[in-house]
């Protein structure tokens, strides 16, 4: 689910976070029952931390002041065990923290949040209330986002509606249909772009296609303010080729198509 707080920018076009602060300076725990905290930097999925005790945090303390705009969370279980999670930074590495939102998700889908931008030197993420046992966390990042100044063209499958499933239907002899097997494979879908100005992509594509082509994973949401269910956590599709975008003629605007496979169910 998306959240966007007020205030917050460009929200209505295609957006990714791939750059995470939260792997760019001294990461602590403030407590952990387990799991090592570095574990929410991924990019796998399977492992995670777990706090201690309802107030312990994820946090990151940076050498200079970077301006963020979006967190996001996936791999977790804070929907299943009712726990509340708080966004937050500060803008010296020491003193109060500043809370920017709370959630307390009703599932275990990705969580996005869109915020005004801040430029902070510590930014973190803490459990707020847990009724029960302490949730685990798999992957967080804050950072930067990069939203692309142009709609996804149609026809587009958002994400909530892309899941990989694979069936192995089953018979009878008598070819009485029984109950089937079948397996899901995360979700997949193809990102295609309407036309986008050149200048923009030759000033700002290069340090995401490194992300994409290597296939280090990273958050896409389609369209925040629309599609706020339209959120995964990514990486360039197992059988795509190299993100390459087309110039027309004279450069003014280029064409692009990303094709993602996402983490989850």
């Amino acid at each position: 689910m998306i959240t966007i707080q007020s205030g917050a920018l460009l929200t209505e076009f295609p957006t990714v976070l791939y750059r995470n602060v939260m792997a760019e300076g001294t990461l602590t725990a403030t407590g952990t029952g387990s799991g090592a905290v570095q574990n929410i930097l991924g990019p796998q999925t399977f492992d995670y931390w777990q706090p201690a005790a309802v107030g312990n945090a994820a946090q990151v303390v940076l050498a200079s002041l970077v301006s963020c705009d979006t967190f996001a969370i996936d791999a977790h279980n804070l929907g299943t065990l009712g726990a509340t999670v708080a966004f937050q930074y500060r803008v010296a590495s020491t003193g109060a923290w500043t809370t920017i939102v709370t959630k307390t998700p009703t599932d275990d889908k990705p969580i996005m949040v869109f915020f005004p931008a801040v430029s902070a030197l510590s930014w973190g993420v803490a459990i707020t209330a847990a009724p029960g046992t302490l949730p685990s966390l798999g992957i967080i990042y804050c950072g930067p986002k990069l939203a692309f100044p142009s709609p996804l063209a149609v026809p587009y499958t958002p994400l909530n509606f892309a899941a990989n499933v694979e069936v192995f239907p089953s018979v009878s002899i008598g070819y009485q249909l029984l109950a089937p097997r079948f397996e899901q494979h995360g979700k997949a879908t193809s990102v295609p772009f309407c036309p986008i100005s050149g200048p923009w992509m030759a000033a700002n594509i290069e340090p995401f296609r490194a992300i994409y082509d290597t296939g280090t994973p990273f958050f896409y949401a389609g369209c925040p303010v629309t599609w706020p269910l339209d959120l995964g956590f990514c990486r360039r599709g197992m059988k795509a080729g190299a993100l390459r975008h087309a110039y027309d003629a004279g450069g003014l605007w280029a064409s692009l198509n990303l094709e993602v496979d996402a983490y989850g169910a």
